[in-house]
């Protein structure tokens, strides 16, 4: 969600969080004031402090391999361990890429197309992207007991 009404629609609507690319100062105030999640996207430590200092209680990591992949979690949680971060961008639907994420310092993940890709849902395949969601929720159930 990039604006505030946009994101009111949708709250409107039954809406119970909002994920935006950025951070949208607007959107945060609304949401605060709806008590919905509000789930920013951010690239820096400054902007997760801003999205933070707005109520922000998970912060999107966006893109998080273009802003560091699993090395920028880790050195961001260094100084600032309080904070939920969720990488999205780059999470891929493979073990190995999902225990990265977690092991950095990752609160949750985020995915899209590389768990519902448009082809699928295009093809009208909901059995196969229902199939690949349940396989990585095991994957993460498993990363996060280790």
């Amino acid at each position: 969600m990039t604006d505030a009404p946009t994101a009111a629609l949708y709250i409107a609507n039954g809406a119970n969080f909002i994920v935006g690319p950025s951070f949208n100062k607007e959107t945060a105030l609304l949401c605060n004031k709806r008590k919905v999640a509000y789930i920013p996207g951010t690239a820096t430590a400054t902007e997760i402090s801003i999205a933070e200092e707005f109520g922000a209680e998970i912060v999107k990591i966006f893109p998080g391999s273009t802003v560091g992949g699993p090395n920028f979690i880790k050195n961001i949680l260094g100084p600032m361990p309080w904070s939920k971060l969720m990488p999205t961008g780059g999470v891929t639907a493979e073990e190995s890429n999902i225990k990265a994420w977690f092991d950095a310092g990752a609160a949750c993940i985020g995915m899209g197309s590389k768990l519902v890709s448009s082809k699928l849902v295009s093809e009208g395949k909901y059995n196969e992207i229902a199939s690949l969601t349940s396989e990585v929720l095991k994957i993460i159930k498993n990363v996060r007991k280790k």
